[in-house]
């Protein structure tokens, strides 16, 4: 029997999927974006390259971020409001 281990930084994106954590999208990672359903690396990468956002609504000006995609991540995101400062 292999016995695998995953640092922190690894498992946490998993950890943020399995219980449908919130996703702060202005301080996330790629690899935590890519928790999201329907996100991968590289909508990960194009969120990140986007930031920083001011509302969750403005994630639609995402290439590959559209109306019906927006509304279904919507319950997994939220922006920390003071962090929009320190992201600028």
């Amino acid at each position: 029997t292999e016995i695998y281990t995953l640092s922190l930084h690894d498992a946490l994106p998993i950890w943020l999927a399995a219980w449908s954590a919130p996703v702060d999208v202005n301080r996330a990672s790629v690899a935590e974006l890519a928790s999201l359903d329907g996100i991968g690396p590289k909508l990960g990468a194009r969120i990140v390259a986007a930031r920083p956002f001011v509302t969750v609504d403005d994630l639609a000006r995402v290439r590959g971020i559209g109306r019906r995609r927006l509304t279904r991540l919507r319950p997994r995101l939220f922006l920390d409001e003071g962090a929009v400062d320190r992201v600028r």
